[in-house]
């Protein structure tokens, strides 16, 4: 139910973007929720820009599930947290999401919900097709600094998508058009 909001945001980020989340080709913490691609070729030299979002559907255990997105850093160039969180409560995030955030490298995003919608998600009352768009912004707290990630690895990764040419690459999830 989050995951079309983040592809969406990835999309107006200049990515590629699709739902991941049912692969399972790269084992525990190797396949995150929701990933984009930027190819871009400069005169015939093809560079890739993976980023990947591991999104939960509230802050409980931070601690422990933060670092699926740090794990995703083996192969992304840039990693989200992403969480949903009700709009009303954005002074109760805990500053340690910062510290992780800046010693391991990656990005944290907010999906913000009114009250009543992100209880409703919580309980499971919400039906996957009955948050709008409009019902969630997305806040970038910590931009995901960039990191360089060996070609191979991201070469595994564009793999365990689908991805084996450069065809595949550019028909690869959705794009903004």
């Amino acid at each position: 139910m989050l995951y079309p909001v983040l592809e969406s945001w990835l999309i107006t980020q200049g990515y590629q973007a699709a739902d991941v989340s049912t692969g399972r080709a790269l084992g525990k913490w190797g396949n995150p929720d929701v990933a984009g691609i930027n190819a871009l070729d400069v005169f015939g030299n093809l560079s890739v820009e993976l980023v990947t979002v591991e999104a939960k559907v509230s802050l409980e255990n931070w601690e422990q599930w933060i670092f699926e997105a740090v794990s995703h850093r083996r192969f992304a160039n840039r990693s989200y947290f992403a969480f949903a969180h009700p709009e009303e409560a954005i002074a109760k995030i805990p500053q340690d999401l910062r510290y992780y955030a800046e010693l391991y490298g990656i990005g944290i995003l907010m999906l913000s919900l009114d009250n009543e919608k992100y209880q409703s998600l919580l309980k499971g009352e919400i039906d996957k097709d009955a948050l709008e768009h409009d019902d969630i912004d997305v806040i970038e707290i910590y931009s995901a600094p960039y990191h360089f990630v060996q070609p191979k690895y991201q070469f595994k990764f564009c793999s365990a998508l689908g991805i084996k040419n450069i065809k595949d690459l550019y028909h690869w999830g959705k794009a903004q058009g």
